[in-house]
Order: C-alpha cells, then structure tokens, then sequence
C-alpha cells in the first residue's frame, strides 16, 4: 500500500525524508518501512 507519493526533481534523501515525514505526521509511525534504494533512471 502506498499511503503517500510526490512527484520531485531529482532522488535524493532529503526528497525521502520529506516524504517520509508528511506520510508519518498523516498516518503515524509504519510497523514496517520498505524503500528500494535503487536508481530511479539507469
């Protein structure tokens, strides 16, 4: 389930973050976190 997405310029952490943040102040703290760590454009 996807609970929050954004559309950014570039794949850098401080993007994550603030995802990460606006989906947590949301709908709280996951059990679970899962993040690809791949490259977006190859």
């Amino acid at each position: 389930m996807c609970v929050h997405a954004e559309f950014y310029w570039d794949e850098k952490l401080p993007r994550l973050e603030d995802s990460l943040k606006k989906a947590i102040l949301r709908h709280g703290v996951p059990e679970k976190l899962y993040v690809d760590n791949g490259a977006g454009q190859n």
